[in-house]
C-alpha cells in the first residue's frame, strides 16, 4: 500500500556505493552515512529558452534548455571519524586522476514510511574542516557534484540494498 499522508524525515537513511560495472547503478552494498542532518535541494529544473518571434500573436514561445545542478552541493552531517573516513575513502577511490575505470559513486536516499527511493550519480569531493559553533554540535559538509539524472523508483523492501557491515577501511 502507498502512503497517502505527509511523512517526516525521522528514520531517513542516506547511503553511498560505487558501480560494480561502469554506467550501471548499484543495487547492493550501499554504506549508510551516519548522522546526516540535512539534504540539499536536488530538484533540478531545466532552463527555459525564449524563442518568441514576430510570428507569435498572443503568447511567447519557449524551448526546454539544460538542467543546472549548481556545481558542488553538500550533505550536512554530525561530525564523526567514521562518517569522514567513509566519505574520504570514496573520494580517494574515485579520484579522477587515478580512476581509470569510469565508475561513479551513487547516493541512495531511503525515506522511512514510503516505497519511493532515490538514486543519485555523484562525484564526491574532499571534506573540509568541520564547523563547531560555541556550545553546539560539530558538523561536517559532505560535498559532491551531481553527475546525471536522479532516479526514483518504487521499492517495497530496501534491506538488500544496504551493506551488511561497516565500510572496510584499508
Amino acid at each position: 500500500t502507498y502512503n497517502k499522508s505527509a511523512i517526516t524525515s525521522i528514520g531517513l537513511k542516506v547511503g553511498i556505493a560505487v558501480e560494480t560495472t561502469a554506467g550501471t547503478m548499484p543495487t547492493t552494498n550501499y554504506y549508510k552515512i551516519p548522522g546526516i542532518t540535512d539534504l540539499p535541494d536536488l530538484d533540478f529544473e531545466p532552463d527555459t529558452i525564449e524563442i518568441t518571434s514576430y510570428d507569435n500573436l498572443e503568447f511567447k514561445s519557449y524551448l526546454t534548455g539544460l538542467k543546472d545542478t549548481g556545481g558542488i552541493v553538500s550533505l550536512e552531517a554530525n561530525f564523526s571519524d567514521y562518517a569522514m573516513q567513509l566519505w574520504n575513502a570514496f573520494v580517494t577511490l574515485l579520484d579522477p586522476s587515478t580512476n581509470t575505470t569510469g565508475k561513479k559513486a551513487w547516493l541512495f536516499i531511503s525515506i522511512k514510511g514510503t516505497q519511493t527511493k532515490f538514486f543519485i550519480p555523484i562525484s564526491p569531493a574532499k571534506t573540509g574542516v568541520p564547523t563547531a559553533p560555541v556550545n553546539d554540535k560539530v558538523s561536517i559538509n559532505l560535498n559532491f557534484t551531481v553527475l546525471g539524472d536522479i532516479t526514483n523508483t518504487t521499492i517495497a523492501d530496501d534491506t538488500t540494498y544496504w551493506a551488511s557491515t561497516d565500510y572496510p577501511f584499508v
